[in-house]
């Protein structure tokens, strides 16, 4: 089992205090777990708990935690499934934290990370290449268990129907510049801006134009761009963190997609800089007849295709 080392007594002691209490309480579940036949004797009458784990201590001040519990019934002849369990405490004060503190809830992008890491034969490569874990699509539910590391966010996902039915569990790993923190949001305004591309009025699209319209959303280190072919009435939605000029950013709804892209500046102004060479901003008129019209992309249908 973990142990920590090297910090003070009353915060090993509320650590161990932690441990001790999910390693008994999956000892009791695991005694009131139905028996099955078990012919060749294979597990023990008791059943059985296999313990690992992953440590790590964060930014010199939280002790994170996950307890990957392997469980095998009284007498059923297969591993039944892995359990990961997991606790994040502040050395300071001794308690618990929350993942809200390191991860923001705001938008969709972390949950794109996760299931673009989630795909890899890197994380997962006993069941990468299930249909089951393939169909998966953000947003997903909270994690089961979750670490911070001076890397990144690792998370557990105890497998199931949704997540790999063949698997124990199913892991990711984001590093930081892919995680939008509460502090990136933290006293923020949000800056919204309408783009042009080839833009032309036309009376037979129900936009009243064709061409390409991007819409660039920021808050302070939160991306969200929406760009919409007008003449194929087709298009996507990236979300992402913004580290001066450059973004991380993945398509919304298609997770494992993606990219690094260039910012036209470091400040809450920076916008995709083809946006700026290729394009120009919509006037007013454009942004009236394309973005609030009936029949045009409201803010519903843009919220729909970016998971916001």
């Amino acid at each position: 089992l973990p142990r920590l080392d090297g910090a003070s007594a009353q915060a090993a002691k509320a650590f161990d205090t932690r441990v001790t209490a999910i390693v008994r309480a999956e000892e009791a579940s695991l005694a009131k777990a139905k028996r099955c036949k078990d012919p060749k004797k294979a597990n023990p009458p008791a059943g059985e708990l296999t313990i690992t784990y992953h440590g790590s201590i964060y930014d010199g001040r939280y002790a994170s935690v996950t307890l990957l519990v392997e469980r095998a019934r009284p007498r059923c002849s297969n591993l039944d499934y892995t359990v990961p369990k997991s606790f994040t405490l502040d050395l300071n004060t001794r308690k618990a934290v929350k993942f809200s503190k390191f991860v923001s809830s705001k938008g969709k992008h972390f949950d794109a990370a996760v299931v673009a890491s989630m795909r890899t034969k890197k994380q997962n490569p006993d069941c990468y290449k299930q249909k089951s874990l393939r169909k998966v699509r953000p947003p997903l539910n909270k994690p089961h268990a979750w670490n911070v590391t001076d890397a990144g966010v690792r998370v557990w996902y105890r497998g199931n129907a949704s997540v790999g039915s063949r698997c124990a569990y199913i892991t990711g790993f984001v590093p930081w510049k892919s995680v939008l923190t509460p502090a990136d949001l933290k006293s923020s305004k949000t800056r919204t801006t309408y783009w042009a591309f080839g833009l032309k009025q036309s009376e037979s699209s129900r936009y009243g134009y064709t061409g390409k319209v991007a819409m660039a959303r920021t808050r302070g280190n939160q991306v969200v761009l929406f760009e919409w072919n007008l003449s194929k009435s087709s298009g996507r939605c990236q979300v992402g963190v913004r580290h001066n000029k450059r973004a991380i950013v993945y398509e919304a709804g298609k997770a494992g997609k993606v990219a690094s892209i260039t910012m036209n500046n470091a400040t809450s102004k920076a916008v995709p800089k083809k946006y700026v060479s290729q394009g120009r901003k919509a006037t007013k008129a454009e942004i009236a007849a394309i973005f609030t019209r009936v029949n045009g992309l409201n803010a519903s249908s843009i919220n729909r295709r970016c998971q916001l």
